[in-house]
């Protein structure tokens, strides 16, 4: 008998340091996160052994699909009150973790996945990857001229972070809040899931997530003021920014995904924001701006097009005619009519259908009266959010 109790105890002994040696297993994987299946499982595995509970995403399979291809994970324990939010004209996320107990938190902790790759650390291996020759043409002007720019994600398996910066504020608690800056290779609609002391956000194709995607473009601001009024009061992307921000005020309603180049007096230049109707793959791209001329009297609303559309899809002059509808029916001046402006730029490199709307002339005495008034700028708010309704409903029926 005595030799049986040795036997047992001994294959006891056994089974329980195999059980502690898994366990490290499955604690190391947490801590080193990279994107395959064991990794993925033995998370799933610590979740529920912490937590004593099933709830987490059931399968390994149903955590790849939350995440999809691209993601970030933050693997240090951060199970602490989270924000983030999107800067999408700069391609960018910040996240703030707030009441963590030093400073320890730094780009070793955040990990990027891209498929079955994973890159670790500050962002190092940009410059190389940009040697290789997959390069995204940048138009310079709309009639000729490009430069090149980037690398295309699609082709490379690389890093979809390019930039880390940790920031930390010390409360007066006596904790830390940290403000994580990522700048990344392209727009991506970010969903952020929390689980245990791990933060993970996916990156995902906006025209993936969302199922309308309207661009919506405040025209000129920061050094860039625009037509000045006739009397000299204000500048003309001082109107285009409230009368967007009234468009947003009624949208912000709506099951529409909007994304606004500026929503206050900030410097855009003509590229991003064109390139961020095409990256999203918008649905429509419209742009807000008041006209202007030397003389006085120069008068009424126009609305820009892309003539050379070439597409089976909806176009840019179909948008442009419903714009001008809603639009001639608030401002009750002169209709200027549709106007091709191929030659200008984010008009010109849209891939999407576009319209750049010239409510009316700030160089015209009555028209800027018009423009300068609060109720008017609603108005003409309310005509703009019932034209993005009108087209995305026609642009529906037409698929």
């Amino acid at each position: 008998m005595g030799d049986k109790v040795l036997k047992y105890t001994a294959v006891f002994t056994f089974g329980l340091m195999l059980s502690v040696v898994i366990f490290s297993l499955i604690l190391s994987y947490k801590a080193d996160l990279v994107g395959d299946d064991s990794a993925l499982a033995a998370i799933k595995t610590v979740y529920e052994k912490q937590n004593d509970s099933k709830d987490y995403l059931s399968t390994v399979d149903e955590l790849k699909d939350e995440l999809g291809d691209k993601y970030i994970a933050i693997n240090k324990d951060v199970n602490k009150e989270i924000t983030i939010s999107e800067d999408s004209i700069n391609k960018s996320l910040t996240l703030i973790i707030k009441g963590l107990k030093d400073k320890s938190l730094t780009e070793d902790n955040i990990v990027r996945v891209n498929k079955k790759e994973s890159y670790q650390g500050i962002v190092s291996q940009r410059a190389e990857a940009e040697k290789s020759g997959y390069l995204v043409p940048e138009v310079l002007n709309a009639e000729d001229g490009e430069i090149s720019y980037g690398i295309i994600p699609e082709f490379e398996n690389t890093d979809p972070v390019t930039k880390i910066d940790i920031d930390y504020n010390k409360k007066e608690d006596g904790t830390y809040e940290a403000i994580i800056s990522l700048v990344l290779d392209h727009v991506y609609a970010p969903f952020m899931l929390e689980e245990e002391g791990q933060v993970y956000i996916s990156l995902k194709k906006p025209s993936d997530v969302y199922e309308h995607i309207v661009v919506l473009d405040a025209g000129h601001g920061g050094k860039d003021p625009g037509a000045e009024a006739a009397d000299g009061s204000c500048y003309e992307k001082e109107i285009n920014l409230q009368i967007l921000l009234y468009v947003k005020e009624l949208l912000d309603k709506e099951n529409i995904k909007v994304y606004y180049t500026r929503t206050d007096d900030r410097t855009i230049y003509l590229n991003p924001r064109v390139n961020l109707a095409n990256e999203t793959e918008a649905d429509l791209f419209i742009s807000i701006h008041c006209n202007s001329s030397e003389s006085s009297l120069p008068r009424g609303l126009e609305v820009l097009y892309k003539s050379n559309w070439g597409k089976i899809s909806y176009s840019s002059e179909q948008l442009a005619r419903i714009a001008l509808e809603e639009m001639k029916t608030v401002t009750g001046y002169v209709n200027r009519g549709l106007v091709a402006g191929d030659e200008m730029l984010i008009i010109n490199k849209s891939q999407v259908p576009v319209v750049l709307i010239e409510v009316g002339f700030m160089s015209n005495p009555q028209e800027l009266e018009f423009l300068k008034s609060n109720k008017r700028e609603k108005e003409i708010g309310k005509a703009i959010t019932q034209i993005i309704k009108r087209a995305l409903a026609e642009k529906e029926v037409t698929k």
